[in-house]
């Protein structure tokens, strides 16, 4: 069985634990939001054997739309988090945030084991309290894959690129390019329904301001069961570390995630999702935890 996975699914893990400050931070606060959130969705973009619309791990078999060239997704989710601002002092109240997203996706094999994948999407931040957050951009991103056989670890080197802006102003607040490089793997386990995903990923990130400019080392592991056709569970470890170079600054990310996945019809799947996240930092201000819980939606046309 080939596995697939969705970058949402390790998004809503971790979009909203970047540290938000407020007032004069408000520009720092959402650059480093935009950041986190192109990192959070570059693991695994898209790739082939784990890609799906319901945010979960699945069967690829299962999908009438694995063999497609091209996916166009409509995505939403409305999350509440017990630490809005996700800074360790200053004000810690819990705030709603709606997360609409649109995407397209493109993947071809090549031959002798290599797939060119593609992947661009806009996404937007709307914020019930802390509305000086709010923010859209693009984010881009292209790699070539190479997979020696089948039920191998697929490996993967490109870049990404993208772009925020504060939605109220349109003030540019980030934009960046990456090195990425990395592995990939799912495997099914000797229990029916039972699968596992583990990777990992390598990122260069070079960013406007520079202040965000670092090195990330990024590993997860998840593990999915399959109820029946139509309903899905699954659980995500993420640890992360990045290491700045233009200040003083070492993060480092400890994610545990749940989720549980509807998926109806091949075109539409819901989901509710939760998640607890621990950011350590050598900086004060980084250093935060993090609740969350939510649900989404997301509908897809394939061709």
């Amino acid at each position: 069985m080939i596995l697939r996975f969705h970058p949402l699914t390790t998004l809503l893990l971790l979009v909203l634990f970047s540290p938000l400050a407020q007032g004069q931070n408000n520009k720092t606060a959402s650059t480093e939001a935009a950041r986190l959130r192109q990192e959070v969705t570059a693991v695994n973009a898209v790739p082939s054997h784990f890609a799906s619309d319901s945010g979960t791990i699945v069967p690829a078999d299962d999908s009438s739309q694995s063999a497609k060239l091209f996916k166009v997704g409509f995505h939403q989710d409305l999350m509440w988090y017990s630490n809005a601002t996700l800074i360790k002092n200053g004000a810690k109240k819990g705030d709603a945030v709606y997360l609409p997203a649109v995407d397209v996706s493109f993947y071809k094999t090549l031959g002798s084991g290599f797939a060119a994948n593609a992947y661009l999407r806009h996404d937007t931040f709307l914020y019930q309290d802390n509305t000086a957050l709010n923010m859209w951009g693009t984010f881009s991103r292209f790699s070539l894959d190479y997979t020696y056989k089948d039920k191998w670890p697929t490996l993967y080197v490109g870049s990404e690129l993208y772009r925020y802006e504060a939605l109220n102003s349109g003030q540019e607040i980030t934009r960046a390019v990456n090195f990425i490089t990395g592995f990939d793997h799912g495997i099914s386990l000797p229990v029916q329904g039972l699968s596992m995903i583990y990777g990992y990923r390598f990122a260069q990130i070079h960013s406007a301001p520079n202040i965000n400019n670092s090195t990330n080392h990024r590993g997860i592991l998840g593990f999915s069961y399959e109820i029946n056709s139509k309903w899905n569970t699954q659980i995500t470890y993420i640890f992360e570390n990045a290491e700045y170079s233009k200040v003083v600054r070492e993060d480092t990310r400890n994610i545990l995630a749940w989720g549980l996945n509807y998926k109806p019809y091949d075109w539409l799947s819901v989901r509710v999702t939760s998640s607890f996240a621990d950011n350590d930092s050598n900086s004060a201000l980084f250093e935060y935890q993090n609740i969350s819980a939510g649900a989404g939606s997301s509908m897809s046309i394939a061709f």
